[in-house]
């Protein structure tokens, strides 16, 4: 087991953000993200450095999902 417990989309961070009482159940969870959540959260129109700051430093208590060539054409034909 490598101690990951969830697959985090960009809403789980949201949540987390807006401290959605929701994700109260996951806080002492281990996440992995996606570069696209990453993109997501960074390039929201408007965010402010503290904003930005925020977001870096909880995703730096993640564990960021290596991506790859491969893993987009699979999610380009997927959908």
């Amino acid at each position: 087991m490598n101690g990951i417990n969830y697959l985090a989309d960009t809403n789980c961070f949201i949540y987390l953000l807006d401290q959605h009482p929701l994700i109260d159940e996951f806080l002492d969870t281990r996440w992995i993200y996606s570069y696209v959540t990453e993109m997501e959260l960074l390039s929201k129109k408007g965010i402010t450095k503290a904003q930005d700051t925020l977001i870096r430093s909880m995703l730096a208590t993640c564990v960021h999902a290596a991506h790859t060539q491969e893993i987009t054409e699979l999610t380009i034909e997927l959908r």
